[in-house]
């Protein structure tokens, strides 16, 4: 599993976003208002469609993230429960639970740095 990570981690996008000045600090601003949009989307009334726009963008700049340090990221116990949080949410749509869920994943992004 570490060579596959390892080949991800040395392709040439996250490579060349990893050696940019803008790359990454553009990606994780992109990151962060797709995330501000979900949270609008998460709390207001609106339609199915925007929430699965918003969290397909999430997903789609979060792996791009991930491909920068996927070998640190794939050891990382809070990354993993974010990861375990993401597919839960998403399975049980758009009942009750899935606002608190999400709520926890957001804390366990924010927690991945710590460990």
């Amino acid at each position: 599993m570490t060579g596959v990570l390892q080949v991800i981690q040395s392709s040439a996008l996250p490579t060349a976003l990893r050696e940019s000045t803008w790359g990454f600090p553009i990606l994780a601003a992109l990151h962060v208002v797709m995330l501000a949009w979900f949270g609008a989307v998460l709390l207001l009334p609106g339609s199915p469609r925007a929430r699965q726009w918003a969290v397909g963008m999430l997903i789609a700049t979060g792996a791009i993230l991930f491909a920068l340090q996927p070998v640190r990221y794939a050891s990382n116990p809070v990354f993993l429960l974010k990861l375990a949080l993401i597919a839960a949410a998403i399975a049980i749509g758009q009942r009750r639970w899935s606002s608190v869920l999400w709520i926890a994943v957001i804390c366990a992004a924010r927690a991945i740095a710590y460990f």
